[in-house]
């Protein structure tokens, strides 16, 4: 096997989706391998409540004993505002192109341990949900006066989004389990419910 050769193939096994370049960027920049993968997950601008675009902003809220610059957004469709971690994700992608020194240092690189099973990697990912489900339960819970809500309505979108990827549990059950975080925290009956149900299910949307 030649040098491209070896090197697609090194780069697949790291999660590449690689083909051969085509002549006019061969000749332009010297690129012999051009691939993409999922990127980090990105924040977008996107109203949790209605689906629309939202606009930054910068609050000032209470840490220490002042008040400190804190980013945020809000929404002009219908008024939702929150701060950057309540924004929902999404996956970019990743777009690289390598020439032929970058290939030789590929293939330079260690040869990374063998994957473990489909198996044994679907029970860790299980098990990595089921923590994370009662992290957010615990948030819930222990969330204070004047961020209760807040922190309901952003606990029920992660966790929406977390069954659409792992079915831990049914989204009838995490309703029940997120209502009674919410009544323990202090939120009324009727609010956590409302809250519970809509986020949840908008973020079970998002992740599926």
């Amino acid at each position: 096997m030649g040098l491209i050769d070896l090197a697609k193939a090194r780069l697949e096994a790291d999660g590449w989706r690689v083909s051969q370049a085509g002549p006019s960027l061969r000749a332009a920049a010297g690129i012999l391998l051009v691939g993409h993968r999922p990127g980090p997950w990105e924040r977008v601008l996107i109203c949790p409540e209605c689906g629309g675009e939202v606009e930054p902003t910068l609050y000032e809220v209470a840490r220490g004993e002042g008040l400190a610059p804190t980013w945020g957004w809000a929404c002009p469709t219908c008024g939702w505002l929150g701060f950057e971690d309540d924004l929902p994700k999404e996956r970019g992608v990743r777009v690289k192109g390598w020439d032929k020194r970058e290939l030789v240092e590929v293939l330079k690189r260690p040869v990374a341990r063998p994957a473990m099973s489909s198996e044994e990697e679907e029970r860790r990912k299980r098990e990595r949900a089921t923590r994370r489900v009662e992290e957010i339960l615990d948030e819930v819970r222990s969330a204070p006066p004047g961020a209760r809500n807040n922190a309901l309505a952003r606990g029920a979108a992660a966790l929406g989004a977390l069954l659409a990827r792992y079915e831990v549990m049914s989204l009838e059950e995490a309703e029940e389990r997120l209502v009674e975080a919410a009544l323990e925290a202090g939120l009324t009956a009727q609010e956590a419910r409302s809250v519970a149900r809509r986020q949840l299910r908008w973020g079970y949307g998002r992740g599926a």
